[in-house]
């Protein structure tokens, strides 16, 4: 069955198509499954583009299913039941309309907050994992990949500018890393010039 970019639910996909065999080891794979089940959280119950009764059946299930993962990963095979009642969630509360008229785009990731939150996802990725004080070697050059996010997300620099500095009291950044650690410098000078 083919697909319109409209009609997929990326971190839904993801899901099905990457296995645990991809992965460095289980541990990897739980954090990458639990990161795409909380995405999903975000964007269909979190900050849905349609109003959405928390309480709906597909609602409660969605939470219970992310909430799962907590302890384990669940079985994303084909044929699992876990599989089956996620993509069941995932596609009632996708593709909602308030009107009851046809849709021809599902709406897992419309709202403005989760724009955000996914662009402070990506910020976060400038710290070390092992020590959050400590900012990576590669700071600029993921900071200029980040800036090609900017147009999707609606994001400029003043934006960006706000998310470092709501990451930094955050991290306690310690600036003996490099020259380049703390909120001020993660703003490349150039960031809102051109793109």
């Amino acid at each position: 069955m083919n697909k319109t970019v409209e009609t997929i639910v990326l971190p839904l996909e993801l899901l099905r198509h990457l296995k645990p065999s991809e992965f460095n080891d289980a541990h990897e794979y739980h954090q990458w499954q639990r990161r795409q089940l909380k995405i999903l959280e975000a964007g269909l119950l979190s900050h849905p583009s349609v109003h959405l009764d928390q309480k709906i059946a597909a609602a409660v299930r969605l939470r219970e299913i992310v909430r799962s993962t907590e302890v384990k990963p669940i079985d994303t095979s084909k044929n699992s039941e876990a599989m089956h009642a996620l993509d069941n969630c995932v596609g009632t509360l996708a593709w909602r309309n308030p009107n009851n008229s046809p849709m021809e785009a599902c709406h897992w990731a419309d709202g403005y907050t989760l724009n955000i939150h996914i662009y402070l996802s990506l910020l976060r990725s400038i710290f070390d994992l092992r020590d959050e004080t400590v900012v990576l070697d590669e700071v600029d050059e993921l900071v200029e990949l980040m800036k090609k996010t900017w147009a999707t997300l609606g994001i400029n620099r003043m934006i960006h500018t706000q998310c470092v500095l709501h990451l930094g009291p955050l991290r306690a950044v310690r600036r003996d890393r490099t020259s380049r650690a703390g909120p001020d410098n993660c703003d490349t000078g150039d960031a809102g010039r051109g793109g």
